[in-house]
């Protein structure tokens, strides 16, 4: 297999850095757009100081780029694609979320999420979308209370998540890029087990040798909560989503075993192998 240009966008994050990762495994090389220099790469991928919001920014000749990982929510989205479109880019991947399966405008995750579908579909590039339910990751969150020592607060604790190794979707990811087969699919990706929070959070104390205790908070604890980080248009979606049955993430797929060949990765697994960020913030 030849080597080939991808973009990623967000390789910093959780989900991007799986995405390089995986594509240069493969063989192929990796542009990523970041907003401020600094923060390093992997060898054989290269920065490139851009805002996606504009992205006549880019500075890269967007013709050598054969595909492109992006995600829902930034503002220059439809304009990158049509970019892409324009310079003969042949496939993008798109991040989207378990909750645009809904396929309404009304629940503001949902929109958020549905409308970067769209704009992906009505690009004429050949896409993929990722559809996860949440993210191992998002287990980070603790991470503040579990630095100052005290109780953890548990949102929702009667809700059992099969969480999502963000390796396993940079893996399908990848995969969506280089192989053919993928175009026009959306992927609903989970995990391999459904785990209430208090199991999870059980799981990272025995990972990282800290004694933690669970806080679980009623459905009033839980609004006030998530209204110190969120709008409340967004809170509300996860009410309609979690307590009105719009949303199940406990459902399991074949989706990783699929299309990977392997079982999905455990959250055991990746607490494992992200320990230190709970150990030292």
């Amino acid at each position: 297999m030849r080597s080939e240009n991808f973009l990623v966008v967000g390789a910093h994050g959780n989900v991007g850095s799986e995405v390089v990762a995986a594509l240069l495994a493969r063989g192929h090389h990796v542009v990523a757009p970041v907003r401020r220099p600094g923060r390093s790469l992997p060898p054989g991928a290269t920065s490139i100081v851009a805002d996606i919001a504009d992205p006549t920014t880019l500075g890269i000749d967007l013709a050598a780029i054969q595909g492109m990982f992006v995600m829902a929510g930034h503002r220059g989205l439809t304009r990158l694609l049509r970019l892409a479109r324009e310079h003969n880019v042949r496939h993008a991947v798109l991040l989207s979320a378990a909750a645009a399966e809904h396929r309404t405008h009304d629940n503001a995750l949902t929109s958020y999420h549905l409308r970067a579908e769209e704009a992906v579909a009505e690009s004429g590039l050949n896409w993929t979308f990722l559809r996860p339910q949440s993210f191992c990751s998002n287990a980070l969150r603790w991470v503040p209370e579990i630095n100052s020592g005290g109780d953890v607060r548990l949102p929702f604790p009667d809700l059992a998540v099969a969480c999502v190794d963000p390796r396993d979707l940079g893996e399908i990811a990848a995969l969506a890029l280089t192989e053919p087969g993928h175009a026009g699919n959306a992927y609903r990706v989970t995990g391999p087990e459904a785990l209430l929070p208090a199991e999870q959070l059980a799981t990272v104390s025995t990972q990282t040798g800290i004694p933690l205790r669970g806080v679980p908070l009623n459905d009033q604890d839980t609004r006030a909560h998530l209204l110190r980080d969120n709008p409340e248009p967004i809170v509300n979606a996860f009410f309609a989503l979690y307590r009105r049955g719009g949303l199940d993430e406990s459902m399991l797929t074949r989706t990783v075993s699929d299309l990977l060949g392997r079982a999905p990765g455990s959250f055991a697994d990746w607490v494992t192998r992200h320990r230190e960020r709970f150990t030292h913030g």
